[in-house]
């Protein structure tokens, strides 16, 4: 029939460990990379991850050699893992960029909001009863497009961040009308949601930034790409992360570069760039698109905003049809002309 068998299952303490006694590997063969996606070595009764350049320890949650760039962290300990945040924070490759949804049904802070899926219907099996016999047949969530993994593959970046900028999307609309959640409508309440998270993601976000491995400088730029009512909540959230870079070290500041990326930001008009970010609004505008709701977010925001309206051929508000717009995206160092950001 086909069907799907679990062929090994680990489990873990936050910091790495493996649980013992119920972790079985069916094919006598246990798979190499564990815990964070990294090689487990237990040759010589080492019991290390290899991260590349050093060897984490997860029965103590340390590393075994300082870290290269601890300099950059005067604050912590050299041999901590993941700023002994293990469930908030981790210690990948780097690099990042973080989405920022809009209104939705239940995707909210997922990459499914991102991706559109269609239903596949298929033959799951036979059964028979008194000499008769049927079939069976099951159906599952085919991915036809991904508008993140295309943000991404332009960037280089695969490290991504999802964020639900709608505040709990439909479910807060319908409960705040009864007083019971702080509402989703006002542009306010969400670059005021925005900033909360923001100062509880600061710390981890720029630890993870990608640097150079000779200079120890940071050279990897935060991303910020928002659709809809993400894009006020995306307002609060940077503005949080710059005020935590501001109190870090003088040469630290300036080695840490944003950009961020609105797609039909609804209620444009009450936003304001900060006027030092590179900012870009992608914009459908089409009044008359009642059903594509292309009348929904056709303001733009206040500020140094470098817009751009219908660059391709639709006007509907979904994120799906903004894909000629990736192209226009490009990670850099930005100049303000007096209308657009410029590339240097």
């Amino acid at each position: 029939t086909g069907e799907l068998k679990i062929v090994e299952e680990n489990n873990y303490y936050p910091f790495g460990l493996k649980h013992k006694g119920y972790n079985n590997v069916i094919n006598g063969t246990a798979h190499p990379y564990k815990f964070g996606g990294k090689e487990y070595n237990e040759e010589l009764g080492l019991d290390l991850y290899d991260y590349g350049a050093r060897m984490y320890d997860p029965s103590i949650g340390r590393w075994h050699v300082t870290d290269n760039l601890s300099e950059l962290y005067f604050s912590n300990s050299t041999y901590v893992y993941a700023l002994n945040t293990p469930i908030q924070a981790t210690d990948p490759d780097g690099n990042i960029v973080i989405f920022i949804n809009g209104m939705h049904g239940g995707s909210g802070g997922k990459a499914e909001y991102w991706r559109s899926y269609q239903k596949v219907n298929y033959m799951s099996g036979t059964k028979s009863f008194a000499g008769f016999s049927w079939h069976t047949y099951g159906t599952y969530m085919k991915e036809t497009a991904a508008f993140d993994t295309s943000v991404m593959n332009r960037f280089g970046d695969s490290n991504s961040m999802y964020l639900d900028g709608s505040m709990g999307g439909a479910l807060n609309t319908v409960l705040s009308t009864r007083g019971l959640v702080t509402s989703n409508l006002s542009a306010k309440n969400r670059v005021d949601a925005g900033y909360s998270r923001g100062k509880k993601e600061a710390k981890s976000i720029i630890a993870n930034l990608t640097r150079d491995k000779t200079s120890g400088e940071i050279i990897e730029t935060i991303k910020i790409i928002t659709h809809s009512m993400g894009g006020a909540y995306g307002k609060g959230f940077i503005k949080a992360l710059k005020e935590y870079v501001k109190t870090l070290p003088k040469e630290q500041q300036s080695q840490i570069k944003f950009s961020v990326y609105d797609f039909d930001p609804h209620q444009a008009g009450s936003l304001t760039a900060d006027g030092e970010t590179p900012t870009f609004q992608f914009k459908h505008q089409g009044f008359w698109n009642i059903l594509g709701l292309g009348w929904l977010a056709n303001q733009d925001e206040n500020g140094k905003v470098d817009v751009q309206t219908n660059t391709g051929n639709s006007t509907d508000h979904s994120i799906m049809t903004f894909f000629n717009d990736i192209s226009n995206m490009s990670e850099g160092t930005y100049k303000w002309d007096g209308k657009n950001w410029v590339k240097q």
